[in-house]
């Protein structure tokens, strides 16, 4: 169980109490992409769109899906990554929020 070691003086622990600030950051880019998604469906079906513009719709959406599944990973929601990977995820994250945001 819990500390989990993998080498003899090697431990993990505070694995889910880590980096509260990118877990938070991670439920916050959630609820934008759950948000997006049904705003893109309610736009989707106004008929007065056009294709073009539910193209940009999705552009947006298809960033922040993807960083999404990116920082999902169980390393990185467990705190298991390196702080140079953590920041590079929440920059992509940020990125991929406010490109959604402007759209939406």
């Amino acid at each position: 169980m819990f500390p989990y070691s993998d080498h003899s003086n090697d431990f993990y622990s505070g694995m889910y109490s880590s980096r509260p600030g990118f877990k938070k950051h991670i439920k916050d880019g959630s609820s934008a992409l759950h948000a997006s998604s049904k705003l893109l469906a309610l736009r989707a079906i106004n008929q007065s769109k056009n294709d073009s513009d539910i193209a940009e719709l999705l552009k947006a959406q298809d960033g922040l899906l993807d960083i999404m599944g990116v920082v999902q990973d169980h390393h990185a929601i467990a705190g298991t990554t390196s702080e140079f990977v953590t920041d590079d995820f929440h920059f992509h994250l940020t990125k991929a929020i406010d490109q959604n945001d402007q759209v939406y």
